[in-house]
């Protein structure tokens, strides 16, 4: 697959090839968030190219650490002025408590617990389809923290078999950091809902789903 750098790259092309599309569509009130999400993956860009140097030290090593992580970004679906026939799109977001929501993730994530993670992440998955026409990037984010705690024991047993340190330290780094992304993902699914409210899928269709069941390690 790819790293993290090649990955945040993808998504600033593919987010800004999709900027004026957007603006058309809702009269330039989307701008705002979609510079606001093209400047996020710029930062992150500032410290990408570390993540992918240990992974490369990794994968040199024989363990594929970053090669399965994060999902092309071409697999997003193509551009389209709306949602799918019969998606419900017009009622209104409504809000959820993160403290109660996110209690357990946290816990599971700060004491390197990769199966509750998982578990954790499922139950938020499960409750945010409730409303699968808001609340996109936050989805993204769990979804991705699943499948790199869905991961580490697949590194674990090859480094294992290597008789070398497996990087899961590292990718509970990673876990945390998808946590600190988690707050802010969350105001901003909820200040551009209006824009889906208008049945504009804007950052519904501009990620890929991230799944577990199609990893080929």
């Amino acid at each position: 697959m790819q790293g993290l750098t090649h990955h945040i790259k993808e998504a600033i092309t593919l987010n800004k090839q999709r900027l004026p599309l957007y603006a058309e569509l809702t009269n330039s009130k989307s701008i705002q968030f979609s510079k606001k999400l093209i400047n996020y993956e710029k930062a992150i860009l500032l410290t990408s190219w570390y993540v992918d140097w240990v992974g490369k030290k990794f994968q040199n090593a024989g363990i594929p650490f970053l090669k399965h992580e994060f999902v092309d970004i071409g697999l997003a679906n193509l551009f389209s002025k709306t949602f799918p026939p019969g998606f419900v799109f017009e009622e209104k977001l409504v809000p959820f408590d993160k403290e109660l929501l996110f209690s357990e993730l946290i816990y599971a994530v700060k004491n390197n617990l990769d199966k509750w993670i998982i578990s954790s992440s499922n139950e938020i998955l499960s409750y945010l389809d409730k409303q699968p026409h808001v609340y996109h990037m936050t989805r993204h984010i769990i979804e991705s923290i699943k499948r790199i705690a869905f991961l580490i024991p697949l590194h674990e047993k090859r480094a294992k078999y290597l008789s070398i340190e497996a990087p899961s330290q590292y990718s509970y780094l990673l876990l945390k950091a998808h946590l600190f992304l988690l707050n802010g993902a969350k105001t901003f699914d909820e200040d551009c809902a209006f824009i889906h409210n208008m049945g504009v899928p804007f950052i519904w269709q501009d990620l890929p789903k991230i799944k577990t069941d199609n990893i080929i390690y």
